[in-house]
């Protein structure tokens, strides 16, 4: 597979600010790793995916849970913070096999995926899709971020979603047509 670098496509623009990535974001709470795991059935001896690991901040929550995780980022300035073994690959192009991983988990990434390339991908490697999103909280309580910070967030995600809001991503549902 070929190296994967700051292209300037969606989702793997983030190596300027790798460092200050794995420094600042939060990490994902163990609980709500358990509770997707208890959605899809998955024991402490699971094999799962991280996709579009970043820095491996969700990774790390993920081995407190699995027996294996398995971690692919695009992005070699993201690789480079991560502690352990991540893969380069793409959600469009997972580089493992066929029913390779019980499931799939992906953290507050799934919006920068080509959708139906990456589902099909997902599905043909696991049987289980657990997509974690988290708010920044301004819709909630819009004083909660300086406006010129909105501002720029806004700009950021303009430029890879053309002029739409940052909230205007489809919901999960519509995408990924759940079974149940």
């Amino acid at each position: 597979m070929p190296a994967l670098a700051d292209s300037g496509t969606p989702g793997t623009t983030f190596g300027r600010v790798a460092e200050a990535y794995a420094r600042t974001r939060p990490p994902y709470p163990r609980a709500a790793v358990e509770r997707a795991a208890a959605e899809l059935g998955l024991g402490a001896d699971a094999t799962v995916l991280d996709l579009a690991a970043g820095t491996g901040n969700l990774t790390r929550t993920l081995r407190e849970v699995f027996a294996s995780v398995v971690a692919v980022e695009p992005d070699m300035e993201m690789r480079a913070q991560f502690e352990g073994d991540v893969l380069p690959g793409t959600a469009e192009e997972i580089p493992l096999a066929d029913g390779s991983v019980d499931a799939v988990f992906v953290g507050e990434a799934f919006h920068w995926f080509d959708y139906e390339r990456a589902l099909a991908e997902i599905r043909r490697v696991a049987y289980g899709l657990a997509v974690f999103n988290r708010t920044w909280g301004f819709k909630e309580q819009p004083e909660l971020l300086a406006q010129r910070f909105v501002d720029d967030l806004d700009a950021i995600w303009a430029r890879f979603h053309g002029d739409s809001a940052h909230t205007d991503f489809p919901d999960w549902r519509d995408v990924v047509h759940p079974a149940g």
